[in-house]
């Protein structure tokens, strides 16, 4: 059932923007918004993630010597979310 969870969910996505209705002229299409999340996805949320990495290494909660630790976190935070 595992293996098949990813595969599956990429088929439900395509499904699911086979479906969408394009807005007719394309200047209708909420653009600002698009933007704005893309980046805030892409900008704002790497660099919040960061400094959470940083806090929670000052506040003793990852210790100041697992630095393997630490990148794996703040680059955890800035790679794109899971297709679910």
């Amino acid at each position: 059932m595992g293996n098949i969870a990813v595969p599956l969910a990429l088929v439900l996505l395509g499904a699911s923007f086979a479906r969408l209705n394009m807005p007719r002229p394309l200047s209708r299409l909420p653009i600002m918004a698009m933007f704005l999340t893309t980046i805030t996805k892409m900008l704002i949320l790497p660099v919040v993630g960061v400094f959470l990495v940083q806090a929670m290494t000052n506040a003793g909660l990852i210790d100041r010597g697992a630095k393997a630790e630490r990148f794996v976190a703040m680059f955890l935070s800035g790679t794109p979310t899971a297709v679910k």
